[in-house]
Order: structure tokens, then C-alpha cells, then sequence
């Protein structure tokens, strides 16, 4: 029943509705401001350009600074950037960050989403964003996910029901991992936008880059190990879909229902032995 109704809602599933988007995806792991801006002057076609998580690391009291640099290395860009970027403590016990700056191609900041899901063991020092929501845009509202957020579900539903249009994800995957861990990790993506119900653009740092449709197709990548600008179109409209609705609950609620269930048959196969003072055995004299 289930493949039955994916195979018809993959072959029903209007992908032609909403605003066209020319989305650009740079693929380096060079983490390099000015590397990964002359990749992607190789765009300027583009309304969306899309680089890595951790593709450059900014100095907290030089933001103002590091946008005006961007903005004049991106010039003649007429797209919205959506950027990895990082800040690390200087000062042993503050915390560092990884988000994504949503800027317009003249650098101002049109907001920034910092990661949801910090990776256990490895981003120990970076707070979880307890409040994450789209970022508006002059295309409307994005939703921004970084790299592991995307390998939970409850990101992307909630920016779904937020009103999200699309789903932006800045990703990094070292090259050193191999290429199974990369095919391994991408293979999440399609299920957040069948999910979802939303074309989903995410620029990893050594593959694989993809383009989504809402059906789970992948349109357009570039594969592990290569450097580049994967160039693809993809639509903008509300998402939401009945897994957003309240389907999510459906996998818990059955957990719940079938640990119930055992309990309850225990219950009712081993039944609890009352005790009876007279079926005790007397205790043996001494000798």
C-alpha cells in the first residue's frame, strides 16, 4: 500500500507549480572566502547562490567588515547568498558558532540561522539554535538547515508549517570520510523533501550537492570528490504535506502502542502469585 501510494503521488505531484528559482550550489572544501566567490562568479546567472557549512570563518567584531568584503567579491551578482560560515572562541568557555548568513547580492543581511543540531562529541562547544524559523527573503521565506539538522525530521516539518518555500542546506562532508559516507549522508535529503513537500538546494564541501524536487528526485548534482557549481532550477511554494500535518506522530504513537501492548501481555501470562502464610514451609528445628 505504501509503495502504491508514493509511486502515485511521485507520478501525480505538480511539479510545475510556483516561482522558478536558478539555484547555484559551490562544491569546495577549500574554506575559503575568496575561493569560493570566484566559484561562484562562474553563476551570475544565478538567483541563489549556496556555499558549504564552515566555507569561511568570520571574527565576530568584523561582521560589518566581512559583509562588505563579500559584497565586493561578489560583484555583478544578482543573487541572494545563502553562506556557511563560523565563529570560534577565542576565549576558553565561550561558545562558538556555525550558521548560515542570508545576504542580498548588495551584502546586507537579510537574517542568519544558526544550527539546530550540533554534532555530539565534535561540536561540543556549540549551543543548539532553541528557536530556529525561516529567513525572509526577497523570494519569501527560506528554510535554512545545516548539514547533521537535516538528518532529523523535526527541522524540516517545522520550517514546512512555518511557511517556508523552499529548504537551503549548507553542508559539510569531509572528503577524508569516503565516498560511502557521502552517498550514505545524502541519501537523507530525499526523505526530508518528500516529507516535507518542498524542493530542497544543499551544497556540501566534497559532495554530493543535489537538487530535490518534492518527490524525492534528485534533478541535479555533483558527485564526491569533485570541485564546482552545480546549477539547477528549482520552484518556491508553501510546502506541508500529511506527514506535517500530524503523521509525524504515527512512528511514536505505535512505539508507545506496541510497548503497551507487551506490557500488557506479560501482565496477563505471568499473573502475580499472592502469598499464603499456610503454604510456607515450617522452619527446621536445630538439631
Amino acid at each position: 500500500m505504501t509503495l502504491f501510494l508514493g509511486e502515485r503521488r511521485a507520478a501525480e505531484y505538480p511539479l510545475e507549480r510556483g516561482e522558478t528559482l536558478r539555484a547555484a550550489l559551490v562544491q569546495s572544501e577549500r574554506f575559503d572566502m575568496d575561493a569560493l566567490a570566484r566559484l561562484s562568479l562562474t553563476a551570475l546567472d544565478a538567483d541563489l547562490i549556496v556555499w558549504p557549512e564552515y566555507g569561511f570563518t568570520v571574527r565576530p567584531e568584523q561582521r560589518d567588515r566581512y559583509r562588505e568584503l563579500i559584497a565586493k567579491r561578489m560583484e555583478g551578482s544578482k543573487a541572494v547568498w545563502v553562506l556557511g560560515a563560523a565563529e570560534f572562541p577565542e576565549e576558553k568557555g565561550e561558545s562558538m558558532r556555525n550558521y548560515a548568513w542570508v545576504l542580498s547580492p548588495r551584502g546586507a543581511e537579510l537574517g542568519r540561522y544558526d544550527k539546530a543540531h550540533p554534532i555530539p562529541f565534535i561540536e561540543k562547544a556549540l549551543p543548539a539554535n532553541p528557536d530556529p524559523r525561516p529567513v525572509y527573503t526577497p523570494f519569501g521565506p527560506l528554510g535554512v538547515q545545516i548539514c547533521y539538522d537535516l538528518d532529523f525530521e523535526d527541522g524540516s516539518r517545522r520550517m514546512a508549517r512555518s511557511g517556508a518555500k523552499a529548504l537551503i542546506v549548507p553542508n559539510m562532508d569531509p572528503q577524508a570520510w569516503g565516498p560511502e559516507q557521502h552517498a550514505l549522508h545524502s541519501g537523507m535529503a530525499p526523505l526530508r523533501a518528500v516529507e516535507s513537500g518542498l524542493w530542497i538546494a544543499r551544497s556540501a564541501s566534497s559532495g554530493i550537492s543535489q537538487v530535490i524536487d518534492p518527490t524525492g528526485r534528485v534533478v541535479a548534482s555533483l558527485g564526491y570528490g569533485e570541485e564546482g557549481v552545480s546549477r539547477a532550477d528549482l520552484r518556491l511554494h508553501e510546502g506541508g504535506t500529511f506527514y506535517t500535518a500530524g503523521g509525524w506522530v504515527l512512528a511514536p504513537a505505535c512505539t508507545l502502542a506496541a510497548g503497551a501492548l507487551m506490557l500488557g501481555l506479560l501482565g496477563i501470562g505471568y499473573p502475580r502469585r499472592r502469598w499464603n502464610p499456610s503454604a510456607s514451609p515450617e522452619p527446621s528445628s536445630a538439631a
